[in-house]
């Protein structure tokens, strides 16, 4: 009897991690099963557990040993973390969904928030605004590529560049400082919210802002890639230039191209932030895209792709095709690295040739 009670309580809290499953079609079902990995007993070595995980599972400069083998078809997919707290202090799909679908009544009565706009901040040097790459025999700027990953990344959420902003122009009164170690320019993230939440066009659902200029989350902290404010609808991130924490006078150097690292840099904050803008806190459950990070290594050593909790809620809210937009993530990686190979780029591609092989297997 007390067994059977523990597996019916254990069934019901797995319910709020993604929800009900039982109309989903059988792919969808399959995929979203896999957050029965999940441990819900509560680790007691907490977060220094947490970090070992990281590192046992992530080689430096690698993403994609992050991930893993699931009992079914032995494909490497996602790897649980250890909960450091109860699963009502969580963030699962349940949960998110309930506020979210509250925030999206109030905004249907006013109007429908379709797209996501983005907005290059101030001025950037000629080596960025410059920068073409050949895919499929099309040159693409850093703008275009990036409107194109977050446009398959977020699919059926049109992404669209407005003309870029200067904030001493707009009066916006953005606080500045120098930074006691690197001595350079950075911009408090927090007093742009409020300003893009004024200059957004009526049809936005969020808007991101890029800036070549650091950026600093509050007095007492160093440095941030990017922060968002889910209460805004905006936020901005940067090109992480010079983090104090790993700055060195004598050996940093400032940006000079657009390489592999600035990339994949540029792909893992927007992609975070703007989960964000969803309603997306930092993800518990899995090694995943909407992990919390406190340096840019750490979150550059983390995975891109999102968990399956994860992805639940931004399914819900962009309604689109789990299989069709992991088709479009490979042939974005594909050509990408096709362009401009490098290890993360390759991991990428043959993450989603796994997990597309995973998903419809038994479909074929």
């Amino acid at each position: 009897m007390g067994s059977s009670n523990s597996r019916s309580n254990e069934g019901s809290q797995r319910r709020f991690l993604v929800g009900s499953l039982n109309k989903m079609p059988g792919v969808e079902q399959k995929f979203y099963g896999v957050s029965q990995l999940v441990d819900l007993n509560i680790s007691s070595q907490g977060k220094e557990k947490h970090e070992n995980c990281i590192k046992e599972v992530i080689p430096c400069g690698s993403q994609e040993q992050d991930i893993l083998e699931c009992e079914n078809g032995g494909t490497t997919l996602f790897k649980p973390l250890s909960l450091k707290k109860p699963l009502y202090a969580s963030e699962t799909f349940v949960a998110w969904k309930a506020h979210y679908d509250i925030e999206q009544m109030q905004m249907k009565l006013m109007r429908k928030k379709t797209d996501i706009y983005l907005v290059a901040i101030g001025n950037f040097p000629s080596f960025i605004t410059d920068f073409r790459l050949m895919i499929s025999n099309e040159p693409y700027s850093l703008f275009d590529i990036l409107k194109r990953f977050l446009e398959i990344f977020y699919q059926n959420m049109p992404v669209i560049w407005l003309s870029s902003i200067n904030p001493e122009e707009k009066n916006w009164n953005i606080t500045t400082r120098n930074h006691k170690v690197t001595g350079k320019k950075q911009y408090l993230v927090s007093d742009f919210y409020p300003q893009l939440k004024k200059w957004k066009p009526k049809n936005t659902y969020g808007i991101l802002g890029l800036t070549w200029t650091d950026l600093y989350p509050k007095e007492s902290l160093n440095f941030v890639l990017g922060e968002a404010s889910k209460r805004h609808k905006s936020g901005v991130i940067s090109f992480g230039r010079f983090e104090p924490k790993a700055f060195d006078e004598e050996k940093s150097r400032d940006i000079e191209e657009i390489n592999h690292d600035i990339m994949w840099k540029l792909l893992k904050v927007s992609s975070h932030e703007l989960g964000h803008l969803f309603g997306l806190s930092h993800c518990d459950f899995f090694l995943c895209g909407m992990n919390g990070s406190s340096s840019v290594e750490e979150a550059m050593s983390q995975p891109l792709f999102f968990c399956p909790i994860c992805i639940r809620k931004i399914q819900h809210a962009c309604k689109f095709n789990i299989v069709q937009r992991y088709r479009d993530l490979q042939r974005f990686f594909e050509d990408l690295n096709e362009a401009m190979p490098c290890d993360r780029f390759r991991h990428c591609k043959e993450w989603l040739d796994n997990c597309l092989r995973f998903l419809i297997d038994d479909e074929e």
